[in-house]
């Protein structure tokens, strides 16, 4: 983790992930929203604390707060595999845990996935008995508000509460647990969430409303109740099943813990029938993955019946939390990486185990050696395939930075459309002007994108400051980018797009990136 410290300050952060958005809405003062409850509530106590009063100071500070979260959840890893396998697969574990494409990249990105993390670790922790114990009560309420302090940080980790439930259940002793107390422990369990996760939900719901009048408006004018405004976490983007499911969750589960350099978010499957499968050399990454899979199932699956019964219990488990979690990709996206975290403490739980059983197997000497050169292998082709291309000198981040630089200034708007201008923002640079995705706008406004849109180039051209449009708003393909890899729908299309920024455009060329004309708008 030290070496993420090191890239983050020495970079001002590669990835921001919606740190940026939650840094403007902690500065609003818009602290309430169910998907990430305690996040923003959490930056503007920092904030306050520590006198931040900019966009770039709360936005540093978020920053610091998930790379702080991020060595705990580490250190907490550690230190739950120490007690059930040992410090050899305790090592293993937690190095493939810093080290891994998902966890890694979001380590400093500003955003709540470490910190939910870090509580599903230590729920799990409370979860798992002791061996040859039986789990108390209180233990199993610490599990649960653990678990519901997870989910109220961020939302999607209710996906892992099935998998803490079963570890509650099947790794006691025998001997040690009966019906009631099973079923005791199941309502310490339910009531650790109750207290942590739906009373503080029920709470900012009702201030919400009070805010608001009886019902909570949203954003479009519409009023929704109790369930609709659960439901605006998931920004309205619909389920979808069938081979492109298929494939986005056989690409995107392995993208999670080693690169094949973004390949998951250069996946545009509503296209496959206009354009090629996007082919690679990275995907060789994914056999060898996928064959390390196969021999760790098969090794796990013929000594299963020879194992205790907690560890049998932590298998079931952990193949539990990981099938759905694959479900959900499955039916919702399948190539964000984030989105596989709520298994991933199972999934390591399952690697340090079979950790366990080889070192009975194969010399500790030949196992330490295979395994530090799994781990130094995983954090290789990790660099060259998320850092490496966003750092070096000729990236596409490096190379807009350096045109921003040079052709803008701080009072100006560049408005581009598609996913990767997340790579372009540099929100600690004061003097880089303002930059909007039209894409993302389209993502969370809806149809209000048009008037936010004009809005902003009023508002820049009424404060002297000068409109670039990019090239890839004047595209002309039947589906261009949405900035979302998992929609199958073309909207809006390209002359929706291009009857609201044609008017704005000149004939002359601002600055251009790489092949990309960005065109200066009329004055």
């Amino acid at each position: 983790m030290l070496l993420c410290l090191c890239l983050f300050v020495a970079s001002e952060s590669a990835w921001y992930d919606d740190a940026t958005t939650y840094a403007a809405d902690i500065l609003a003062g818009r602290l309430i929203e169910p998907g990430h409850l305690l996040w923003r509530p959490l930056g503007h106590l920092v904030g306050l604390v520590t006198g931040a009063a900019t966009y770039s100071a709360v936005l540093w500070r978020l920053q610091f707060l998930s790379l702080f979260a991020s060595v705990l959840a580490a250190a907490a890893m550690y230190l739950l595999v120490v007690r059930l396998y040992g410090r050899p697969g305790a090592l293993v574990a937690a190095t493939l845990m810093a080290v891994s494409n998902g966890f890694w990249s979001y380590a400093f990105s500003g955003g709540s996935y470490s910190l939910s993390m870090l509580f599903a670790i230590l729920a799990l922790r409370c979860a798992i008995s002791p061996r040859g114990e039986a789990t108390r009560g209180t233990t199993a309420f610490a599990a649960g508000a653990l678990g519901g302090l997870s989910a109220a940080t961020w939302g999607i980790q209710i996906l892992a509460a099935p998998a803490l439930w079963l570890a509650l259940l099947l790794t006691p002793a025998r001997d040690q647990s009966s019906l009631g107390q099973q079923l005791r422990n199941t309502a310490s369990l339910v009531g650790g969430y109750l207290l942590m996760l739906v009373v503080p939900l029920l709470a900012a719901f009702l201030i919400q409303t009070r805010a608001h009048g009886v019902l909570f408006a949203g954003t479009h004018g519409q009023t929704f109740n109790l369930a609709s405004w659960l439901a605006s976490s998931g920004h309205g983007i619909p389920a979808h099943y069938g081979i492109a499911q298929l494939l986005r969750v056989i690409i995107g589960w392995p993208q999670s813990i080693v690169s094949t350099f973004d390949l998951g978010s250069r996946l545009r499957l509503w296209r496959l029938h206009e354009t090629a499968f996007p082919a690679s050399p990275w995907l060789g990454v994914l056999i060898v993955l996928y064959a390390a899979l196969a021999g760790a199932i098969f090794a796990l699956a013929r000594s299963f019946m020879g194992l205790e019964s907690r560890d049998r219990g932590v298998i079931v488990a952990c193949g539990a939390a990981l099938g759905i979690n694959l479900l959900f990709a499955a039916s919702w996206q399948g190539t964000d990486l984030e989105r596989y975290f709520p298994s991933w403490p199972y999934q390591l739980l399952l690697v340090a185990l079979l950790v366990k059983l080889l070192v009975t197997i194969h010399p500790v000497r030949r196992l330490a050696v295979a395994a530090g050169a799994a781990l130094a292998g995983t954090a290789v082709v990790n660099w060259y395939g998320t850092f490496a291309p966003v750092l070096s000198s000729d990236s596409y981040r490096q190379v807009w930075l350096r045109e921003l630089r040079r052709a803008t200034s701080a009072g100006d708007r560049v408005i581009l459309f598609g996913q990767r201008t997340q790579l372009i923002v540099s929100p600690h640079d004061p003097d880089l002007p303002k930059i909007d995705n039209v894409s993302l706008e389209i993502a969370q406004r809806g149809e209000g994108w048009r008037a936010a849109e004009l809005h902003n180039i009023a508002e820049t051209k009424r404060h002297g400051g000068r409109v670039f449009l990019a090239d890839t708003l004047f595209g002309t393909d039947s589906a261009p980018r949405d900035g979302w890899s998992f929609r199958e729908y073309p909207r809006p299309s390209p002359s929706e797009l291009q009857e609201v920024f044609l008017p704005f455009k000149s004939d002359r060329v601002g600055f251009v990136v790489g092949t990309e004309k960005i065109w200066l708008g009329r004055d």
